[in-house]
């Protein structure tokens, strides 16, 4: 440790006072490969638990004893991180942990009034989706080179392999979803259907253009007639029909289906539009969470971004783009770069979109609804 980090830790107290101090190690990757270097040589046995432990041990033992001896505190909020996708987690836990920490602060310092936390959280947390979508690019360019290269899924449906997809992607987000909304059926059949529209050339029916006008709030409030205009009532059955009729054909050998996912691009197309679209909308569905105290996903924040999305300039430009791809463009890697310019462009820069997601209230995501809402009887 150097003489002036010495300093400042024993005098931490008269120069920051009660001000929380979270104390970060870089380069966590770099201790937990020493440790297993050292465990292969002599032929050891071990875990990814095991050597966490030992990590943390040797953090204790090596700095934080001498942290605590210097600065005469006891118990220091501390955490070793890494940018190796590997950690990713511990990355997720040092916000959780700041957030803790300042909100502790501020709780005894403005004696229970409304603390500017949660919205100093929304801000820090603007780069965070940037390094997410670079995430999810990642695992598009990983399936699509599997897809290129004449990858071959007897007895899967479209929808199998767009599972795969969608899992990976929403983990990469890492929201805190203990319901699992985001990789329900439900979600899933409502982001088949966005990408559905790639085969409307208007993208938007003439009646739902209205929507475009509406601001964020005004969405919110009709949530369920929205999704009723927008979607339709058979979604799922009508999707999964849709992408077996343009992708499965019969094998008599095997008495099932083969996806021939290299030579169609009606077929590529509606992959590369599925990333972009659950792209944007986990990207605005952090928006909207960040904005929030609480959490915690709900149906209702979910519904809220895939309207705003759906409803958008920005959904209709990344399907225009797709869609004039000319054929002879797919088959080849190339594609990739194509992809990665429909999502790596996040929704703001669409800006009547971004004001949308702006006005809407922590307030106005309150509340829980179901996937479906009950349908009257009128009519029928």
């Amino acid at each position: 440790m150097e003489a002036g980090m010495e300093s400042f830790l024993q005098e931490k107290k008269s120069i920051l006072g009660n001000i929380p101090t979270i104390f970060v190690f870089t380069k966590y990757d770099m201790l937990t490969e020493d440790i297993e270097r050292k465990w292969v040589l002599a032929r050891k046995n071990y875990s990814e638990a095991e050597v966490n432990a030992e990590a943390d041990r040797y953090l204790k033992e090596r700095c934080i004893q001498r942290i605590e001896k210097l600065t005469g505190q006891k118990d220091i909020p501390y955490i070793a991180v890494s940018s190796k996708s590997r950690y990713q987690e511990r990355l997720t836990q040092l916000t959780e942990l700041t957030y803790k920490k300042v909100s502790e602060y501020f709780v005894g310092q403005h004696d229970g009034g409304p603390s500017p936390v949660p919205v100093v959280t929304a801000v820090a947390q603007r780069v965070a989706p940037d390094l997410k979508i670079e995430g999810s690019i990642n695992v598009g360019k990983r399936y699509w080179t599997a897809v290129v290269s004449g990858a071959d899924f007897p007895g899967y449906t479209i929808k199998d392999c767009i599972h795969v997809i969608h899992t990976d992607i929403v983990k990469i987000w890492n929201f805190y979803d203990p319901s699992k909304l985001l990789l329900c059926g439900d979600f899933q059949d409502f982001m088949l259907k966005v990408v559905d529209t790639l085969e409307d050339p208007k993208t938007l029916a003439r009646t739902d253009t209205s929507l475009m006008t509406e601001g964020g709030a005004a969405l919110v409030a009709m949530i369920p007639i929205r999704l009723s205009i927008i979607m339709g009532t058979k979604i799922v059955q009508w999707a999964r029909e849709t992408y077996q009729r343009v992708c499965a054909y019969p094998c008599p050998t095997i008495r099932s289906y083969i996806i021939d996912l290299s030579s169609r691009p009606e077929v590529q197309r509606k992959f590369i539009a599925y990333i972009a679209d659950l792209t944007h909308v986990l990207d605005i569905i952090f928006t909207l969470v960040a904005s929030r105290r609480e959490k915690q996903l709900t149906i209702r924040i979910i519904k809220t971004a895939i309207v705003l999305y759906q409803t958008s300039q920005r959904r209709r430009d990344v399907h225009i783009k797709i869609k004039r791809l000319p054929i002879g463009f797919f088959g080849g890697c190339d594609v990739n770069m194509e992809m990665e310019s429909c999502v790596k462009s996040r929704y703001i820069i669409d800006e009547d979109l971004r004001k949308k997601v702006d006005e809407i209230s922590p307030a106005e995501l309150e509340g829980e609804e179901d996937w479906n809402p009950p349908q009257s009887d009128g009519g029928n």
